[in-house]
């Protein structure tokens, strides 16, 4: 899988995670795509930023976004995307601020849901 391809899914994968949101009024939102804009590697692992596309009003919005890749450093060309894609299964991987309009994933948090 390459990164754009990841992107797609992972726009299609937080849309489902939304509309199964216990809260109602998260259930209307979805995502409309990512604008990757860079990939950083630090001694504290790797992470790819930029903005991604909501919209949960009727009105779609542009909000910060960073995708935590996990406590290692590697090359972008590296990066094994396929394993980063959370599962239909799982939960506890999406954090959504939206005073701040920032989305935070952290494929490597994703826990199984117990409502599967």
């Amino acid at each position: 899988m390459t990164e754009s391809e990841y992107f797609g899914y992972l726009e299609m994968r937080i849309s489902r995670e939304l509309a199964g949101m216990a809260r109602a009024d998260l259930r209307g939102w979805w995502c409309d795509g990512f604008l990757v804009e860079k990939f950083v590697a630090t001694g504290k692992g790797c992470h790819v930023a930029g903005r991604v596309w909501m919209d949960g009003s009727g009105a779609q919005t542009l909000w910060n976004f960073v995708v935590l890749l996990g406590p290692f450093i590697v090359e972008r060309e590296a990066v094994q995307w396929s394993g980063l894609l959370p599962a239909e299964d799982a939960t506890g991987w999406l954090s959504l601020d939206f005073e701040n309009r920032f989305m935070k994933i952290k494929p490597y948090a994703a826990s199984l849901d117990p409502s599967f």
